[in-house]
């Protein structure tokens, strides 16, 4: 499937897109506008989501907060691991701080046994 919005801006790599149908270039933008909406979700659109022969790829629609809330309250690297490729700058962080947390916990008890 094509994206017309993609199709317009051939080096725009990604976009946010609200329930209405709107795309804005930045997240925050498309936040203040789906506050007009009854439904208030924003998804981000990757480029890397479309094939011009495919449809796009299962897009999560979570808000930056949620995911980032998600990640840090997470039990075990499996349950962070589908933040692993978003491109989002806070959501990476808050993945790479978690998972960071999560292999230093492995390694504390074998760093233990050798004292």
């Amino acid at each position: 499937m094509k994206d017309k919005v993609f199709e317009s801006n051939p080096k725009l790599q990604h976009y946010f897109k609200t329930a209405d149908g709107q795309a804005f270039y930045n997240e925050p933008d498309a936040k203040n506008h789906a506050k007009t909406l009854t439904d208030k979700t924003v998804t981000p659109v990757n480029r890397a989501d479309y094939n011009s022969e495919e449809t796009p790829k299962e897009v999560i629609k979570i808000y930056v907060e949620e995911a980032v809330e998600l990640i840090e309250k997470a039990e075990t690297l499996e349950d962070i691991k589908k933040f692993e490729n978003d491109k989002r700058v806070t959501v990476k962080a808050a993945y790479e701080a978690r998972k960071k947390e999560f292999e230093e916990s492995v390694k504390q008890p074998q760093d233990e046994k050798t004292d």
